[in-house]
């Protein structure tokens, strides 16, 4: 994750040192460098930088972070009362008796006669009655409370004079040089985030250092190749400084 937001940044600062115009409603904020001293000021507008200053440029404030989760549903409502039962129907009338068989002539003993047919049954069950009428619906539960809102990135950044190491703009709270080292302050911690300096007016790329010495801090070491010892050299240099936290 920290390669992708290394790779956005760069991009980022090589388009701020180019120069690309920006405007005011995207709350940009305009500096001009001054190309053979390194110095930096802020100013309201583009065209307010010199012939022999650079513009630079940067976004004030990160995109917009997600919308939060939808709160949880509310309890459902009570259920309505039963209806009231109906009535019984009335009981309905008794069936005919069946007829009786004739009974035989007196002599030998005739066969039995068949029995009479039976009657048929009464209807016993009344009509059902009505249904009954549906009970209220209950009242709406209440709205869950809403979710927390949705975290987006957050876009530090800080423009740091290379001579003494001094803040020049930004959102950092200080900044400082010691021992060859720049030394940015932010105001929240800053150990996970991702960050890219940039050289004004182009130069040797840094070693950046998150987190250190402390979570709130970020280190910036500039050095370059000395051919006359042979090796890399600490140097002073005035730089601005991305830093991404997601």
């Amino acid at each position: 994750m920290k390669t992708i937001w290394t790779s956005l940044l760069s991009i980022t600062a090589a388009l701020l040192l180019s120069g690309v115009p920006s405007y005011s409603q995207n709350a940009v904020i305009y500096a001009c460098l001054t190309k053979s001293t390194g110095q930096i000021r802020i100013v309201s507008v583009p065209g307010q930088c010199k012939s022999n200053e650079a513009l630079l440029s940067w976004s004030e404030s990160g995109p917009q972070g997600p919308t939060g989760a939808t709160g949880a549903a509310g309890p459902t409502g009570a259920a309505g009362t039963s209806g009231a039962s109906g009535t019984n129907g009335a009981t309905g009338p008794t069936g005919a008796a069946g007829a009786a068989g004739s009974t035989g002539a007196t002599g030998a003993v005739g066969p039995t006669g068949a029995a009479g047919a039976t009657g048929p049954t009464g209807s016993g069950a009344g009509a059902t009655g009505p249904t009954g009428a549906t009970g209220a619906v209950g009242p709406t539960g209440a709205a869950g409370p809403t979710g927390p809102a949705g975290s987006g990135a957050n876009v530090l950044f800080a423009i740091v004079a290379g001579g003494d190491g001094s803040l020049l703009g930004g959102t950092a709270t200080s900044s400082t040089y010691g021992g060859g080292v720049y030394v940015v302050t932010f105001a929240v911690d800053v150990s996970e985030c991702a960050g890219v300096a940039s050289p004004v007016g182009g130069g040797n790329t840094p070693s950046v250092q998150m987190g250190a010495p402390d979570p709130n801090q970020v280190g910036v070491l500039w050095s370059k190749f000395d051919p006359a010892v042979g090796d890399f050299v600490l140097s002073k240099t005035s730089f601005q400084l991305i830093v991404a936290c997601h």
